[in-house]
């Protein structure tokens, strides 16, 4: 008999090992999945759907282009991002972003006037709901706001009010619950990441509003205009989270020495470790943070006097939505000035070692009436970020 019990702990033993190999193949054929949209190279086939018909029909080459097999690539994407192991998760959601990145502004042959994406909004949509579930680990929830932050500003589901309000409070609720966002059992710098992504997306979902604002002869779609009451009841915790963020970004990434009295808002970023792992995040969620202070901040303590006042009516006129959105102390204002100023005359006198300080600057990439803007160094305006600054600092 004690044979059998011996039997019985090998089978065991064996049946373990088989599911762990099968999950780490699951894992290993996912990360392999995450890499196809960048793997493919550069070209334009790959992307253009009309492109990739054209010459496969021709023969040119086989039918391998990776826009011919987006939806499989997306099925594919999306069963990764709800599977029931969530650490694998994130691999499914990054992917999403990735085919966000290379395929958001392809238009669909078949809809003229349409992207070739709005047709899998259903798959991008649940997936974010999955990743910024309240029970979501921090690299799930750090991959659903990357994802959220591209489907609200690509233009997927513009018309569809009921999925701008749906993502809108999705991105809120960790805003909401902001002291919450904190993992003991994971490294510093992970909860960092999250708060930066979190206030990079209200960010990001700000520019593209005010984006339809700004040009007059095009209308605001419904489904934006009913957030400008949720902006405005926001901007004023944003407002001060924005800043903070900033001036943590001139700590490490200027290397600016700022007062004893500072007080760090991103935990243990004065570490050399933690520092190093947020500098990118930084790097790439700066400039739209700036530019969603820069659109409308004004100071908030003004002198009580005739002029003043006038001068407040004048600010209230002049901005861009309507509503009363950030407003700064005078000592944050005068960072935002300065900063700015740093911004406007960096590429003439400032060098960090042998580089300049990393720029991006968004660029209409689909005609004057649209707002979906990409990253784009070459064509870098400045000015067009942090020149609404200073009209409220002289006034």
């Amino acid at each position: 008999m004690p044979g059998q019990g011996y039997r019985f702990e090998a089978s065991s033993i064996i049946h373990n090992r088989e599911k762990h190999l099968r999950y780490r193949t699951r894992v290993f054929a996912a990360e392999c999945l995450s890499h196809l949209p960048r793997a493919v190279g550069k070209n334009p086939a790959h992307f253009d759907l009309s492109l990739a018909r054209k010459q496969a029909s021709n023969r040119q080459v086989s039918s391998g282009w990776l826009v011919l097999h987006v939806q499989e690539l997306i099925s594919l994407a999306y069963q990764i991002s709800t599977i029931q192991f969530e650490s694998m998760r994130p691999i499914g959601v990054g992917l999403l972003c990735t085919i966000m990145d290379k395929f958001e502004i392809i238009p669909d042959p078949e809809l003229p006037g349409h992207l070739l994406l709005e047709q899998y909004q259903a798959q991008l949509v649940s997936a974010v709901r999955t990743a910024l579930d309240t029970s979501a680990g921090p690299f799930l929830l750090e991959a659903g706001l990357q994802l959220a932050t591209k489907i609200l500003t690509s233009g997927i589901i513009s018309g569809d009010q009921v999925a701008v309000k749906r993502i809108f409070s999705l991105i809120s609720r960790p805003l909401n619950d902001f002291e919450e966002l904190y993992y003991p059992s994971f490294a510093e710098w992970v909860s960092c990441k999250i708060k930066i992504r979190l206030f990079a997306a209200h960010a990001s979902l700000k520019c593209y509003t005010y984006a339809f604002l700004r040009r007059h002869h095009s209308g605001i779609p419904d489904e934006y205009l009913a957030l400008l009451p949720l902006f405005s009841k926001s901007s004023s915790i944003l407002g001060k989270y924005w800043i903070r963020i900033l001036k943590d970004y001139s700590y490490i990434c200027l290397c600016l020495h700022l007062k004893k009295n500072w007080n760090q808002f991103l935990d243990g970023i004065q570490s050399p470790l933690v520092s190093s792992k947020l500098q990118p995040c930084l790097e790439e969620s700066w400039p739209v943070i700036l530019q969603a202070l820069a659109l409308d901040a004004v100071p908030s303590s003004l002198d009580v006097n005739e002029h003043s006042k006038a001068t407040v009516e004048n600010l209230a006129r002049s901005l861009v939505s309507g509503y009363s959105m950030v407003e700064l102390d005078s000592i944050e204002f005068r960072f935002l000035w300065g900063f700015a100023l740093l911004v406007l005359f960096q590429g003439q006198y400032l060098t960090l070692g042998e580089s300049k300080l990393p720029m991006t600057y968004a660029k209409a990439k689909h005609g004057e009436d649209s707002p979906i803007e990409e990253l784009d160094p070459p064509g870098l305006n400045l000015y067009e970020i942090v020149l609404p600054v200073f009209p409220v600092s002289l006034c």
